[in-house]
């Protein structure tokens, strides 16, 4: 049966209705969906929300602190002025015991990081941190301590005092108690745990300190801290040849006290490619090893990042050297 014209147009038109309902509720439904594109007008999510916690910016900002990038902790201060004042909660340093560089100590100074922040398991302000680093023997790492004194930090125990060669604070101490000469520092001393004082200048190549201790009766064998040796294994380790040679010149044990020799000053010196140190040592007839020789070699090519800065390449040599040498002769 033939339809009418007029049906016909009403039929169109209902389709046409059709069609607009369905593309509408598609638009609605793809409006809806959650794996639907976002509104590129709306803003994005981090300017109504914040992005991470306050506890995961402070860990990235501890970690642009002790990568020393400035530029980057700078542009979080300004945003976040209360991140050079907040803690760790494990061990209650602050941005300022992490530092490095006198640019960022002064940039946390100005943000208001408190210069005698003390609240930390390990005996030590923010001064004392930058003190325990200076065995790496870099000149970054003093000129950082000299910084925080010249802002009023102060540290006024003797062993302090021996690590950055202060004399007149020891006499002042020694004469008000003689006792400490050799009383061993707090087990959690982040400077130098459990070592005298003439250790503690072993460690720090204070050559001045040494030798006024020493001459105040302080005992060159005395052994704790390290291992439990004597001040010449850790004047070795850091390649203090002058400090090596006083003590050496008082009594000191040119072998130590490890059997296995693998803490003797000889080892420590080189395996740190300390070749002026290994020199005197065997001038003074230390004891080699059989492992010795590839203890260097290893160390050689992995050297120990985390000490004090090995001897060139050169001076591994060197090393290598004098140890063949004797080897040749030895059965």
């Amino acid at each position: 049966m033939a339809i009418k014209p007029a049906n016909k147009m009403k039929i169109a038109a209902a389709g046409v209705l059709l069609v607009v309902l369905a593309l509408g509720a598609l638009i609605l439904w793809l409006e809806l969906s959650p794996n639907s594109e976002p509104d590129v007008s709306a803003p994005p999510v981090s300017a109504t929300q914040p992005s991470s916690s306050p506890k995961s910016d402070f860990r990235q900002f501890l970690h642009l602190v002790q990568s020393d990038d400035t530029e980057q902790a700078a542009a979080m201060l300004a945003k976040d002025p209360s991140l050079a004042k907040q803690s760790r909660p494990n061990d209650g340093a602050t941005a300022l015991h992490l530092a490095t560089s006198i640019p960022m100590a002064k940039l946390l100074l100005d943000n208001g990081a408190d210069i005698s922040a003390h609240k930390t398991p390990y005996s030590g302000s923010p001064l004392r941190w930058a003190a325990s680093r200076v065995w790496d023997r870099k000149p970054q790492s003093r000129e950082l301590v000299r910084f925080l004194q010249s802002q009023g930090a102060a540290e006024p125990d003797i062993y302090f005092a021996a690590a950055f060669g202060d004399i007149a604070q020891m006499k002042k101490l020694l004469a008000a108690d003689p006792s400490i000469l050799e009383k061993p520092s707090r087990s959690d001393d982040v400077l130098f745990d459990n070592c005298s004082p003439l250790q503690i200048a072993a460690y720090a190549d204070q050559f001045d300190s040494a030798r006024f201790l020493i001459d105040q009766g302080a005992d060159v064998r005395n052994r704790s801290g390290w291992h439990n040796t004597e001040a010449l294994e850790k004047a070795a380790w850091v390649g203090g040849a002058d400090v090596v040679a006083l003590l050496l010149d008082h009594g000191a044990s040119v072998n130590g006290p490890d059997k296995n020799f693998l803490n003797s000053p000889l080892h420590n010196a080189a395996t740190m490619g300390h070749a002026d140190v290994v020199k005197i040592l065997l001038a003074h007839g230390a004891t080699t090893s059989r492992r010795l020789i590839p203890d260097v070699r290893a160390a050689m090519q992995h050297p120990d990042n985390e000490g004090p800065m090995p001897g060139s390449p050169e001076d591994f040599k060197q090393v290598l050297e004098m140890l063949s040498a004797i080897a040749a002769t030895q059965p």
